[in-house]
């Protein structure tokens, strides 16, 4: 199975429970808001686009703060939609069942917007490229993604090197921020430690895997049943990164 058909069928799966464990979704989407309006204060604005809407957790916020002619939120999982669409209702909020790494149309919007989606892309260095390179001028580009120094607690574990490989690879935020400021834009930056507590280590890989978001690019299969001897409580990190382009 290709790489996006297994995060299409994921997401489809963990759409039924994905709000009610997306804690860590709904904060980095806070912090989106925030960072965002600060590069962009105005209330009122044009066309918006929501790279991987998921279940509208941070379309909502966005819909609740701003005046817009148009809004279009992209989402590759037709059962995210739908959870969505139960959820929030706008006449000029439209859904775009499709995967945003195909998406071209980048100069029609001002604002271009993503909470906790893009390290999904095939190829993240390509598509923030892409965006940057049509998006408009005085146009917004803003997003969080979780970094690679997310999860280390997983390492302190004893030969779960294996177990971590399974997991996809996060973006570096160092990286990131290179490519924006090899480009010359104006860029601001904000890191963001979440952490969430856990019964245990494998009830941390099940909630990944009942939310969706469990899926990688590597081949070979978790073996959470090695995790059964890790009884204890641990809390695990997420690192956020966030940022906010202005063109």
């Amino acid at each position: 199975m290709k790489y996006k058909e297994k995060i299409t069928l994921a997401f489809n799966k963990g759409s039924k429970r994905y709000d009610e464990l997306a804690d860590v979704q709904n904060i980095a989407g806070s912090l989106l808001l925030k960072e965002l309006t600060k590069i962009f204060p105005e209330k009122q604005t044009k066309n918006i686009i929501e790279l991987g809407s998921g279940t509208g957790i941070f379309t909502k916020m966005v819909k609740d703060y701003f005046i817009f002619n148009k809004f279009d939120a992209i989402e590759i999982s037709a059962d995210m939609i739908r959870v969505t669409k139960k959820k929030i209702s706008e006449k000029n909020l439209f859904y775009l069942n499709e995967d945003f790494d195909s998406f071209e149309d980048f100069n029609k919007y001002n604002l271009i917007l993503s909470n906790m989606s893009l390290h999904w892309s095939s190829d993240i260095n390509k598509i923030t490229d892409k965006i940057v390179d049509k998006m408009p001028k005085k146009s917004v580009f803003c997003f969080t993604v979780p970094n690679d120094e997310s999860f280390r607690e997983v390492e302190n574990f004893f030969h779960l090197g294996e177990i971590k490989s399974t997991l996809n690879k996060l973006p570096s935020h160092k990286f990131i921020e290179k490519i924006f400021l090899n480009k010359n834009l104006k860029i601001n930056t904000s890191v963001k430690k979440i952490t969430k507590n856990y019964k245990n280590l494998i009830n941390f890989f099940i909630e990944l895997k009942e939310m969706g978001v469990n899926t990688s690019k590597n081949n070979h299969r978790s073996k959470l049943f090695t995790l059964r001897s890790f009884n204890s409580p641990v809390e695990i990190s997420y690192i956020i990164s966030c940022f906010c382009i202005k063109k």
